[in-house]
């Protein structure tokens, strides 16, 4: 059972992260451009139906074959636009991790998201 000081707590994180963060999600829906049954094509690799595919940096997009159909959608830096006041995102070519610096000191971490 939750005590009154874990509720406090819960309400406390909830309410810093709606002020404190704005975030904006991103999936693409898929288009068959040709017949190719149920299996699914991405970047010139083929895919059976079911099988679900990561991609890694710099596309950072999970995507799930189904009788065709391929959406996909962005995790990690590409699963949409993240904004934390006084904090800057930035994006390293070669990861998907999502990493926030100070807005006025770029050279240290945020102190809100760690």
């Amino acid at each position: 059972m939750r005590t009154t000081t874990d509720m406090i707590v819960i309400g406390m994180y909830i309410i810093a992260f709606v002020f404190l963060t704005k975030t904006e999600a991103f999936c693409i829906a898929s288009l068959k451009y040709q017949d190719q049954g149920s299996e699914c094509v991405y970047r010139d690799h083929k895919f059976e139906s079911g099988t679900t595919y990561k991609a890694p940096a710099p596309y950072c997009v999970q995507c799930t074959c189904d009788n065709g159909d391929m959406p996909c959608c962005g995790y990690g830096k590409n699963a949409g636009k993240i904004s934390i006041r006084g904090c800057r995102q930035i994006s390293r070519l070669d990861s998907c991790e999502i990493v926030f610096v100070d807005e006025n000191q770029p050279d240290r971490p945020c102190q809100y998201f760690r």
